[in-house]
């Protein structure tokens, strides 16, 4: 889990630079949708035929179960604010490498899929 937390709080910090709205809303979110990418990329690679016959339900399903998930581990009784706790005092989250490391992920994450589209 810490990867998952670590990765959480890289994009609270950084998407809290442009909106302080509703920021944990926002990462949640936008994680969300590179994990679904990342189970896109392996359902393809690992169970292509199962991948084809996906429908709209079943994915809008899965869609569903992520954010679900990733609200109890994120938002309900605002466990974001401990983790951003947490890694406020880490020196690795807050320097470049933090940041390196969170833009390596997603990058992979997109190639994956446009590797999978092709």
């Amino acid at each position: 889990m810490k990867i998952y937390y670590f990765i959480y709080y890289v994009l609270y910090k950084t998407t809290y630079k442009t909106n302080k709205d509703i920021v944990e809303w926002t990462s949640m979110i936008f994680f969300s949708i590179m994990i679904l990418l990342n189970v896109y990329a392996i359902m393809f690679f690992l169970f292509p035929k199962l991948f084809d016959t996906l429908t709209k339900k079943e994915y809008y399903l899965v869609v569903f179960i992520l954010l679900i998930i990733n609200y109890f581990v994120f938002i309900h009784k605002k466990k974001y604010k401990l983790i951003i706790d947490e890694y406020s005092k880490n020196k690795i989250a807050n320097n470049i490498l933090g940041k390196i490391i969170t833009f390596v992920y997603i990058i992979i994450s997109i190639c994956l899929v446009i590797i999978v589209n092709n």
